[in-house]
């Protein structure tokens, strides 16, 4: 079945599909994807990827993507379109990082610390006005009270006392935990990455050694569970690592240079074959990164919507 995509305006697109009429689509089609029809008697179905121009940075916007540092004199601020943090490597990660469960390691340390400090104690009196004995011993109400310290209200000011307290803490759980080999260079993946080195949409980033990196990635506590098995030997998990880390990098890559796409599926009816041809449901899902996964999500939508559009034909 043949069809061909007319635009007409920005938001006027006509599909014409062989001797069956035209079709209002709701979006512009991307011009080198296939466009999905099926129609029976009165009653069809247009399955198509449309552009996604503010599809968000994977790299910022989802979990399970990692840490990407990077370090380049060229610039002076962090590259906060890329999701990128400006830190030197030196074969050690920034301990600013919150990641491989130092943050959470921390909050336990500086708990146990709190619990019988005294301006604590009377900063929370001041500030909660519920602080007795029984408090005192209630790690749930500690760990409240440091919640609505460390995010409280905007414009909320850490005393400069519990802030001290809060960045030791920090510094020894760091070396606690790069003592016990859970952090620091243990599955850092030395990378490369130019940004649109030769114009728009040409954006680089790829694995290397450590020798030609400018950057590094490195798993949070959220990918170290996709990476790591029981049993495996360093070697088994740095080798995954990396070939996780290619995944990502990929995907950023894809990102980086706008391909970023919609599925949409419309259905349309008409009363008889004379007559023209009405949208009736448009359904749209956006934020699809690569076109392979976007054709892949868009059979299956369109597929399925064709079997609950046609359902009383098949009865």
């Amino acid at each position: 079945m043949h069809i061909s995509i007319t635009n007409y305006t920005r938001t006027q697109h006509i599909a014409k599909v062989d001797d069956l009429g035209e079709f209002e689509l709701t979006f512009e089609p991307v011009g080198y994807s296939d466009t999905l029809v099926k129609v029976e008697g009165n009653k069809a179905v247009i399955g198509y990827t449309a552009y996604d121009t503010d599809c968000e940075n994977p790299m910022t916007s989802c979990d399970c993507m990692g840490e990407f540092i990077t370090d380049d004199s060229r610039h002076e601020e962090p590259y906060s379109h890329l999701g990128l943090t400006e830190a030197p490597y030196r074969g050690e990660i920034s301990r600013d990082l919150e990641c491989d469960g130092v943050y959470e390691a921390a909050v336990n340390l500086l708990k146990t610390r709190l619990i019988h400090d005294s301006d604590f104690l009377d900063y929370c009196e001041e500030e909660f006005e519920r602080v007795t004995e029984e408090d005192k011993a209630d790690m749930a109400f500690m760990e409240a009270c440091i919640d609505l310290i460390d995010w409280g209200p905007y414009g909320t000011v850490i005393p400069s006392w519990l802030e001290a307290i809060w960045e030791v803490a920090q510094d020894e759980a760091w070396d606690q935990l790069y003592e016990q080999g859970k952090i620091g260079t243990y599955l850092a993946v030395p990378c490369r990455w130019h940004d649109s080195v030769h114009g728009p949409g040409t954006a680089q980033a790829y694995t290397c050694n450590i020798g030609d990196c400018n950057a590094v990635w490195i798993p949070t506590k959220n990918d170290i569970d996709n990476i790591v098995s029981p049993g495996d030997t360093y070697e088994q998990s740095y080798a995954k690592a990396v070939k996780y880390a290619e995944g990502i990098l990929e995907e950023y890559v894809k990102w980086a240079r706008g391909e970023t796409y919609s599925i949409v599926v419309e259905t349309y009816t008409r009363s008889d074959e004379d007559s023209e041809w009405e949208l009736i449901d448009s359904d749209h899902c956006w934020g699809f990164i690569g076109m392979e996964y976007a054709e892949e999500e868009c059979k299956r939508n369109f597929e399925y919507q064709c079997g609950e559009f046609f359902k009383d034909e098949a009865q």
